[in-house]
């Protein structure tokens, strides 16, 4: 029984360095106005990006959100984290208000993975 106990407790250790740790977004942020229909661009941090997403293709989404809340499907998907940047092209037609907000999810298979969001935003009719 003794034998198990460490193998336990190293086994409980991977399983939380394992978790997704989301990049925070540097923009858009309150002062970015995207247009439907143009190319919006967001930027994120890559300081401490580690894997299993430092360089990955896939798993990786962008969604618009609103209130903390993701709207809809990815309107990007499978890009690497390293880049630090991804375009939007071409911004979705929505309704325009100044409450949008982009999250981003380093892994989209990982359950535990909340997303980052970004701060408030406009987006214009086009």
């Amino acid at each position: 029984m003794m034998f198990f106990a460490p193998l336990l407790a190293l086994a409980a250790a991977v399983v939380v360095s394992a978790q997704t740790t989301d990049p925070a977004i540097i923009f858009p942020d309150s002062t970015y106005v995207w247009t439907s229909g143009s190319t919006g661009t967001v930027s994120w941090a890559v300081a401490n990006i580690m894997p299993p997403t430092c360089g990955d293709d896939v798993n990786t989404a962008i969604y618009l959100a609103q209130n903390n809340a993701v709207i809809g499907e990815p309107i990007a998907t499978n890009f690497s984290l390293v880049r630090g940047t991804f375009e939007i092209d071409p911004v979705p037609n929505v309704d325009a208000t100044a409450q949008y907000q982009v999250a981003l999810f380093a892994n989209t298979s990982d359950p535990t993975d909340a997303g980052s969001f970004s701060e408030d935003f406009t987006i214009n009719s086009a």
